[in-house]
């Protein structure tokens, strides 16, 4: 049995031309789609006033605001250190990271961990606090000022003003203030917490003080899970590393921006120097 539709050419051509103009549009849709930004920006329409980023490992960087595209645009999309090593640490450790003072002023940059779906790592959602005022029930770490070693079996000297903990990931820095009163240079000793990746950077130099550890070195001490090519590291996995050298260098270095313990061998790696060493 055969049934036969006739139907006149127009209308033939009219029907085929709105299922072409239908199969393009769900092909846009498809390919364009929307972005989570534009999804806040549906729900929330106020986010576009403050700035906040979301970064995952596959993606990169993206600006979930306008206020965020602003300020990446304005920076040529090279955002400083200080906003990479908080989004780094919140990705390679799975915790949240607060920078005091970011982009300026009081401003306060929070970095949250969030896990992808199929749990294998991490991704970071980075925001800023307007006119932030930090808790006075929780001081900051670098502002709890001890007096000099209680209990000196507890700690292993590096430097002279320099010590670290033989089992907490902790390290006490001597560090020079100005007396407001004298007018003279005064010394504080300062405890400072180390992160989990800091520790282990910390201990496997100091295993190894005087020697220059090469990036792969440290990358496979630090992440031996993570596979690393015959040709040598990766460019994110060789950042991975100089950040992590980076943020140890700001706890434990007295001076930061002129590092002594933690030296660069430029172009092959980095190397440990106790105080007995640097004398020699």
């Amino acid at each position: 049995m055969y049934l036969y539709w006739h139907i006149p050419v127009w209308q033939a051509l009219l029907l085929g031309g709105i299922g072409l103009v239908l199969f393009g549009w769900l092909l846009m849709r498809v390919w364009l789609g929307n972005s989570v930004g534009d999804a806040l920006h549906h729900h929330a329409p106020a986010i576009n006033q403050h700035i906040c980023f979301y970064y995952s490992p596959d993606q990169g960087l993206q600006a979930l605001s306008d206020a965020a595209e602003k300020l990446n645009q304005e920076a040529e999309g090279a955002l400083d250190d200080r906003f990479w090593d908080a989004v780094m640490e919140t990705v390679t450790e799975g915790r949240h990271v607060m920078v005091e003072g970011w982009p300026q002023g009081d401003d306060l940059l929070i970095a949250l961990p969030l896990e992808d779906e199929q749990r294998r790592g991490w991704h970071a959602l980075a925001f800023v606090i307007r006119e932030a005022t930090t808790s006075t029930s929780t001081p900051a770490i670098d502002d709890l000022r001890v007096e000099p070693l209680q209990n000196e079996a507890l700690w292993i000297k590096i430097h002279p003003d320099v010590w670290m903990h033989h089992s907490l990931p902790q390290v006490r820095v001597r560090q020079r203030s100005q007396d407001e009163k004298e007018g003279e240079a005064a010394f504080s000793w300062q405890v400072r917490e180390l992160s989990v990746t800091e520790h282990q950077l910390l201990q496997f130099l100091y295993a190894h003080a005087g020697e220059v550890q090469s990036a792969e070195a440290l990358f496979s001490a630090l992440w031996p899970t993570d596979p690393v090519d015959s040709f040598g590291l990766r460019p994110e996995q060789k950042d991975r590393v100089r950040r992590a050298v980076f943020q140890l260098r700001r706890k434990i270095e007295p001076v930061a921006q002129s590092p002594q313990i933690i030296r660069t061998a430029h172009g092959v790696g980095y190397a440990l120097y106790r105080s007995e060493e640097m004398d020699q």
